[in-house]
C-alpha cells in the first residue's frame, strides 16, 4: 500500500482502498499466509461477500485489490511464486 498507491494515486483512491482492506479483506483473508491463498481461498471469500449482498461495483473493487496486491507480491516483491 505504502509503496504503491500511496505513491502513486490521488488521497481518496488511498483512503478507500485502506478502508476496503481494513473492512473486507484483512478480517476474513488476515489469517492467511500469502502463499496459502489458493484460488479456492479467494472464490469462497468473494462469494461470502456476494451473499453478504454487497454490490457488484464493491466486489469489483475487493477483486481489484487483491489481484494487484497478489500480483505485486509475485512480482516485483517476490513473495510467491
Amino acid at each position: 500500500m505504502h509503496e504503491y498507491v500511496e505513491l502513486k494515486l490521488e488521497p481518496n483512491t488511498y483512503y478507500n482502498y485502506e478502508s476496503t482492506i481494513r473492512i473486507h479483506i484483512i478480517p476474513h483473508l488476515g489469517k492467511y499466509k500469502v502463499k496459502s491463498l489458493t484460488p479456492h481461498v479467494l472464490q469462497q471469500f468473494i462469494n461470502l461477500k456476494s451473499r453478504e449482498g454487497y454490490a457488484r461495483q464493491t466486489l469489483s473493487i475487493i477483486v481489484g485489490i487483491l489481484s494487484k496486491s497478489l500480483n505485486h507480491a509475485v512480482y516485483p516483491y517476490k513473495y510467491i511464486k
